[in-house]
C-alpha cells in the first residue's frame, strides 16, 4: 500500500504538471469556477453543474499555448480560432464532469489521508527527499490556487485516471481475432499517386464583390468579436530583477559555507516490509486478528530472518511491494507515514522490527541498506548557489521597489514612464485583450489584471491601471492604447479573407469535378492522360510519409480487381488520385514482436471500450451546450 501510494504520487504528478499547461483543468482564473457565482456566463451544463465561460476560455487559452509551443512559426491562426478547437476543449471539460459523476455514483474516491500521502510523495514538493511545505505553497501561489482547490483537482485527476485505466486495461482479444487483426495491420499495399493541385484551377474562377457581400451577410454570426483593449504595460518582477544581478565567486563560496546543509543529501534507507492490512472502520475483532497474524509472522522471521522475502511474497497484503519480497527501495526520512518512518529510521541495519501499526495495518519492517548523508561540493552546486543568491537579492530588491512602483503607477497616472523607470523595463505593447479573457499571455489573462483595466479611470480618463500582482513577486500596470467595442467585424476588414475562401471553394469544386471524371474513366478501363508518381509500398505500421487520411482511403479500396482507384481530398483544396497496384504480406513475426502487437491491439480495443463507455454515460446525462457563449470561428480574442 505504501509503495502503491508513492508510485501513484509520481504518476499523478506527471499528469498534473501536464495539466497545468494543457487542457483538462483550468489553473488561471479558476476562482470564478470555484466561487459558484450564478451571474457568471456558462458554456455547458452537465446534470445542472456548470462549465463557466471563464473556465472554458482559460482551458482554450492553455490549449492554444500548447499548440503554439509545439508548432512555432508554422502555426495556423485559423486553427487557433476555429470552432473545431473550441468544441474539442469543451468536450474534454464535459467528459471530466461526466466521469466524476459516474465515479461518485460508484463510490470511487480518495480519502484525505491518502490525498495527503499523494501530495507528500510528489517529488516537485520535496526538498532533499522530504516534503517541503514552502515548495507546495510556491506552486499554489504561482497558479493562484488554494490548498483546497488543488486537492480538488488532484482528487479529480486521480479518480478519472483510475476509471479510465480500469476500463482500458480490461480489454481482452482472443488469439484468432488477434491473428486476423495483426494480418490486417501488417498487410502492405503498393500505390501510385497523381495530385490535382487546387492552384491549377485558381485562375479559372472569379468571385465578385457582390458574392463576398452576400456571403458576409449570411454569416455575420461568424464574425462576432468581443470587447477588447490594446494596451501598453509595464511589469515589475523578481525574475527580471534577478536576471540583472551579478554574483562573484567570493560571494558564492561564502554563501555555500553558511548554507552547506541545503546541499547535503539526507540519510536514506532501503526497507522491505510485510503488511497485514486492517480495513478502515475495522472492528476490535478484525484488529486483533490482524495483530495476531503479524505477531506470528514476526516470531517466524525472528527465528528465520533469511525467509523475509519468501514470506513477504506469500503473506504481505501490499500489492505494490509483495511481489518484490516487500522491497520499498531507498527513501529519506519523512517520506512515509510517521509511525512507519520512525521505525524505519530507528532500526539498526539488517534488523527486523516487531509489528508497527499505521492506518494501513500492521507492518513488519527490515532495514536492508543505509546511505549516509552526502555533501555536494561547491563546484557541483555552484550554479544552484548563484541562483539562490540572485533569488534572495531579487526578493529583497523587489520588496523595496514594489511600493514605489505601485505609487508611481497611481500617483503619476498620466504616463507609464515613471513606473517603467522604477522597474527598469521598457513599456510593452499588447495585442487585443478581451474583457472575457483568453489572451495568449498569461500575465494579461489574469482575472485581477483584466478587472483592473476595464474601469472608468482607464477606459474614459486614459489613466494607468492600478498595479496588481498577477503572479508571485510580479506586478503589472497598463494603460489603454485602443478600445474595440463588442460587435460584428466590419466587412472591409474581412472582405479579402472571405474572397479567398470563396475562390478556394470554387476552385476545389472544379478540382473535384475533374477528379471524379478521371476516376470514372480509370475505373471503366479507359485511357486517361494523367501522370502517376513512382510506386510506394505502405502499411498501417509504416505509412511511408503519407497522410492518415490517404492511408485510410487506400485500405478501403476493394482488392478484387487490380489496379483499383480512389480519390482523396487534400487540406489545401487539391485532390489526390490514388492507384492501388498490389497487396502483399510480410514474413511471419517472431514471438516477441507478435506479443507486442497483441498488446497494442488490446490497448486500441481498450480505448474503443472506454469511448463506448463514455458515449453511454453522456447519453444518460443531461448535457446542455450554450452555443452563444461557445463562440464561432472568428470570435476568439486571440
Amino acid at each position: 500500500m505504501l509503495n502503491n501510494i508513492r508510485e501513484q504520487a509520481k504518476g499523478i504528478m506527471v499528469k498534473v504538471i501536464l495539466t497545468l499547461v494543457t487542457v483538462p483543468f483550468v489553473l488561471f482564473g479558476i476562482n470564478s469556477y470555484f466561487e459558484g457565482n450564478s451571474q457568471v456566463p456558462w458554456v455547458a451544463k452537465v446534470n445542472g453543474s456548470k462549465i463557466t465561460q471563464p473556465e472554458f476560455l482559460d482551458a482554450l487559452t492553455q490549449q492554444k499555448n500548447q499548440i503554439r509551443a509545439m508548432m512555432g512559426d508554422k502555426i495556423d491562426n485559423h486553427l487557433l480560432n476555429s470552432s473545431v478547437l473550441r468544441h474539442e476543449v469543451l468536450n474534454h471539460l464535459v467528459e471530466t464532469k461526466v466521469l466524476m459523476e459516474a465515479a461518485r455514483q460508484q463510490g470511487l474516491s480518495l480519502s484525505e489521508n491518502q490525498l495527503d500521502e499523494l501530495i507528500a510523495g510528489i517529488p516537485e514538493f520535496q526538498n532533499k527527499g522530504k516534503f517541503s511545505e514552502s515548495k507546495l505553497e510556491e506552486f499554489l501561489s504561482e497558479r493562484q490556487l488554494t490548498p483546497g482547490q488543488f486537492k480538488k483537482l488532484l482528487r479529480e485527476d486521480f479518480v478519472t485516471s483510475r476509471m479510465t485505466n480500469d476500463i482500458v486495461h480490461s480489454a481482452f482479444v482472443s488469439q484468432p481475432v488477434a491473428d486476423m487483426l495483426i494480418g490486417e495491420l501488417r498487410q502492405q499495399r503498393t500505390v501510385n499517386i497523381a495530385t490535382l493541385p487546387v492552384t491549377a484551377f485558381i485562375n479559372k474562377v472569379k468571385v465578385s464583390d457582390t458574392e463576398v457581400s452576400a456571403w458576409y451577410n449570411s454569416h455575420k454570426s461568424d464574425f462576432m468579436q468581443p470587447e477588447a483593449l490594446k494596451l501598453q504595460y509595464v511589469v515589475l518582477s523578481k525574475g527580471n530583477i534577478a536576471a540583472n544581478i551579478q554574483v562573484t565567486d567570493t560571494e558564492a563560496k561564502s554563501y555555500y559555507k553558511s548554507h552547506v546543509q541545503q546541499y547535503t543529501t539526507p540519510e536514506e534507507r532501503r526497507v522491505r516490509h510485510i503488511l497485514i492490512s486492517v480495513p478502515q472502520n475495522a472492528t476490535t475483532t478484525q484488529i486483533a486478528s490482524a495483530k495476531a497474524k503479524a505477531d506470528a509472522i514476526y516470531t517466524e522471521l525472528h527465528a528465520h530472518p533469511d525467509l523475509f522475502a519468501k514470506i513477504a511474497k506469500k503473506e504481505s497484503q501490499d500489492p505494490g511491494s509483495a511481489a518484490q519480497g516487500g522491497d520499498l527501495g531507498y527513501f529519506a526520512k519523512g517520506s512515509m507515514v510517521k509511525a512507519f518512518d520512525d521505525a524505519a529510521f530507528s532500526l539498526p541495519l539488517n534488523t527486523i522490527s516487531k509489528p508497527v501499526r499505521t492506518q494501513f495495518g500492521f507492518h513488519i519492517i527490515e532495514v536492508t541498506g543505509i546511505r549516509p548523508p552526502a555533501v555536494e561540493s561547491f563546484d557541483q552546486v555552484k550554479s544552484q548557489v548563484i541562483a539562490a543568491i540572485r533569488d534572495e537579492k531579487a526578493t529583497e530588491r523587489f520588496d523595496d521597489l514594489a511600493e514605489k512602483f505601485t505609487n508611481a503607477a497611481y500617483e503619476q497616472s498620466e504616463s507609464l514612464a515613471p513606473a517603467a523607470a522604477i522597474a527598469g523595463q521598457k513599456p510593452v505593447n499588447s495585442d487585443w485583450v478581451a474583457r472575457a479573457g483568453g489572451s495568449a499571455n498569461p500575465l494579461l489573462n489574469n482575472p485581477k489584471f483584466i478587472k483592473s483595466i476595464y474601469v472608468p479611470d482607464v477606459l474614459k480618463d486614459g489613466r494607468n491601471s492600478e498595479a496588481v500582482e498577477v503572479a508571485p513577486k510580479t506586478l503589472i500596470s497598463a494603460r489603454m492604447v485602443a478600445h474595440r467595442a463588442a460587435g460584428i467585424i466590419p466587412l472591409a476588414e474581412v472582405a479579402n479573407r472571405i474572397k479567398q475562401k470563396l475562390i478556394n471553394s470554387k476552385a476545389h469544386s472544379l478540382v473535384e469535378i475533374e477528379a471524379k471524371q478521371t476516376l470514372s474513366s480509370l475505373q471503366a478501363g479507359k485511357n486517361v492522360s494523367i501522370s502517376f508518381g513512382t510506386p510506394t509500398t505502405i502499411s498501417h505500421q509504416n505509412p511511408a510519409g503519407l497522410s492518415p487520411a490517404l492511408v485510410s482511403a487506400v485500405y478501403k479500396i476493394s482488392t478484387h480487381n487490380l489496379p483499383a482507384y480512389t480519390i482523396v481530398d487534400l487540406p489545401d483544396g487539391g485532390v489526390d488520385l490514388v492507384r492501388l497496384t498490389a497487396i502483399s504480406q510480410p514474413p511471419q513475426l517472431d514471438v516477441q514482436t507478435q506479443q507486442h502487437l497483441m498488446d497494442e491491439i488490446s490497448a486500441i480495443l481498450g480505448k474503443a471500450e472506454f469511448d463506448a463507455y463514455m458515449a453511454a454515460l453522456k447519453a444518460e446525462d443531461k448535457i446542455v451546450i450554450n452555443q452563444k457563449q461557445l463562440g464561432s470561428d472568428n470570435s476568439a480574442a486571440n
